[in-house]
């Protein structure tokens, strides 16, 4: 048994690609923060657990941080870091309406249900949060790609799939490409104490 989320394990499974291809990277400036704030550097270990197509990986080895896969020890940190869909932007909006209902019990990381067995652990300290802005330009077909990188949508019927990317053109259609797509990404450094 593999721990991940049916929904998300078979929708990554089948969306490997359109997620490497479809999602954004994440600002400088984040990975700056994390590699400041966690004490990245030369000599430093880093795993990056649920890494996905690795596109933070390659960006944090741009530190100088090794990878190895240990457990992490006291004194490291648990970072946390998402590329959130800003839905303070109309067109985010208009699509979280469109998904919402699709979405079931889908994993999903705004909520904080994160937190709870973090705090429960009792081996870990608060978080230290960040949030930086990120902008994807897409053009229609990018972000039908995007939309299907989507682990739920990712694991629809192709004719269910097919009729969600119906609706989700409709919501860009005649828009001047490529038009802007908007993340906040959050990071959040969590120190290990116990």
């Amino acid at each position: 048994m593999s721990g991940v989320h049916p929904v998300a394990e078979a929708g990554f499974g089948s969306a490997a690609d359109v997620y490497e291809r479809a999602r954004p990277s994440y600002p400088a400036d984040a990975v700056r923060w994390i590699a400041q704030r966690a004490r990245l550097g030369r000599g430093k270990t880093v795993v990056d657990v649920g890494a996905g197509t690795g596109k933070l990986t390659r960006l944090l080895l741009s530190t100088h941080a090794l990878l190895e896969h240990r457990v992490l020890k006291p004194g490291g940190a648990l970072v946390l870091v998402w590329n959130s869909r800003d839905m303070s932007d109309p067109l985010q909006r208009a699509l979280e309406d469109v998904l919402a209902p699709l979405r079931e019990t889908a994993p999903y990381q705004l909520g904080g249900a994160w937190r709870r067995p973090l705090e429960a652990s009792g081996l870990f300290g608060p978080p230290e949060e960040a949030q930086f802005r990120i902008e994807q330009r897409l053009t229609v077909a990018g972000f039908c790609d995007r939309v299907t990188s989507t682990s739920f949508v990712a694991a629809m019927a192709p004719a269910e799939r097919d009729a969600l990317l119906d609706r989700v053109r409709a919501l860009v259609s005649g828009r001047p490409e490529p038009f802007a797509f908007p993340y906040v990404t959050e990071v959040y450094l969590t120190p290990r104490t116990g």
